[in-house]
């Protein structure tokens, strides 16, 4: 069986000398090399009959084997509810050609999905939290109905469902709603008179969080971090409050984006999209040196498999936060932290912006009063010291 990497280069792969030549990556996704070097991604599955089937994913190069990855995801969760698609697209090719026909077979919002995942959404640094949403809260609900039937009823519907238990992730849900039916439009899933579902819903207020990690809190928080016994999570809880970087970007980082003559972590993809250097101190340098490394990972944190980073980060969080009685607290919380501690330091908002790698001012806004209140400090001193020499001349 030929193994097909995570680096793998899908133009250079040979073909082998004989059929079915395929490469094998991970979940049964696979790149099929042909005689004439033509080259395709596919994903094998077992249907309900037990047979073995392989689906064509599309071409190299004329998708990628990002968007192939995604597609593949896509049909995982039909298969996973019945669906063959094999002999879907057999039937489709056997059977009528009319349009109606054909509408009535490709444009359900499970089809529709797919197409967002593979044509749009694997191009966004946000595709995989789309990709999320979608498999969660879209599928289930309206997966196997005509896109066409899916109106603002269904979309208010929906909004309304999720938001009891996650408001702010409604409203991320329906920013997802809105693209994708915009796009079924131009894809002609649905007809251009046809009412987005996001029509009209009204989004729930969300209102920014203000937790910081403050001078009595800390102290506990590193001695539940020194608790673990796991140095992967040690280190990499200390890198979050040493650095203030994002959570995905440690989890993410490789050795390769570690410049330890400059004293300095790359994060090459970012969340605002143009890369981002987090300045490494010497307590931050101490960490990375008691990291393991091995010839076969890139990454900084790595998993328990080949190859892979360390993935599984909130439930180490949760016994830490419990032992630090600090229930309240979210991991995201420790980037928020190192923002307020160089506010309180009294660094400026533009200073503390470029260190987290904010890509608008309005994101920095949220420390604006600790700056206040260090200045407001200041100037208190300054009218102490005032005072004082108004106090001394007039004695």
């Amino acid at each position: 069986m030929k193994s097909l990497r995570d680096d793998s280069d899908i133009g250079s792969l040979p073909y082998a000398g004989r059929d079915p030549c395929i490469y094998w990556g991970k979940r049964k996704f696979g790149v099929r090399v042909y005689k004439t070097g033509a080259k395709t991604f596919v994903l094998a599955y077992t249907d309900d009959n037990g047979k073995k089937r392989l689906l064509t994913l599309g071409r190299y190069p004329d998708i990628s084997r990002e968007s192939a990855e995604d597609l593949a995801g896509a049909y995982r969760l039909e298969i996973k509810d019945g669906r063959n698609p094999v002999e879907e697209r057999r039937a489709v090719a056997l059977s009528d050609t009319s349009e109606t026909h054909r509408i009535s077979r490709t444009t359900t919002v499970r089809s529709l999905c797919v197409s967002y995942l593979s044509l749009h959404a694997s191009k966004k640094r946000s595709g995989k939290s789309d990709k999320r949403l979608l498999e969660r809260f879209v599928i289930p609900a309206w997966g196997n109905r005509e896109a066409e039937v899916i109106g603002p009823m269904q979309g208010a519907m929906l909004h309304m469902q999720v938001s009891k238990k996650t408001p702010g992730q409604a409203n991320r849900l329906i920013a997802v709603i809105r693209k994708m039916w915009k796009l079924a439009v131009i894809w002609e899933f649905v007809s251009e008179h046809h009412r987005n579902p996001a029509y009209g819903v009204e989004m729930n207020k969300e209102t920014s969080r203000e937790r910081f990690i403050n001078a009595n809190e800390l102290p506990q928080l590193i001695a539940a971090i020194e608790e673990e016994t796991d140095v992967r999570i040690r280190s990499v809880l200390w890198l979050y409050l040493l650095t203030g970087a994002r959570k995905s970007e440690l989890l993410e980082a490789k050795w390769v984006d570690v410049d330890l003559v400059r004293r300095e972590l790359r994060i090459p993809k970012p969340k605002q999209g143009k890369p981002h250097i987090y300045p490494l101190t010497d307590h931050a340098i101490k960490v990375l040196e008691q990291l393991p490394r091995f010839a076969d990972n890139p990454f900084l944190i790595p998993g328990d498999k080949n190859a892979e980073h360390f993935v599984n980060i909130s439930k180490p969080w949760e016994r830490v936060r419990k032992r630090a009685r600090l229930d309240d607290v979210w991991l995201h919380d420790l980037r928020r932290s190192v923002g307020s501690w160089l506010a309180l330091s009294g660094y400026s908002l533009p200073v503390i912006g470029k260190v987290l790698g904010h890509s608008s001012p309005r994101t920095t806004q949220i420390y604006a009063r600790l700056t206040d209140d260090v200045a407001r400090a200041a100037l208190e001193g300054h009218s102490k010291k005032i005072a004082e020499v108004l106090r001394t001349n007039n004695t």
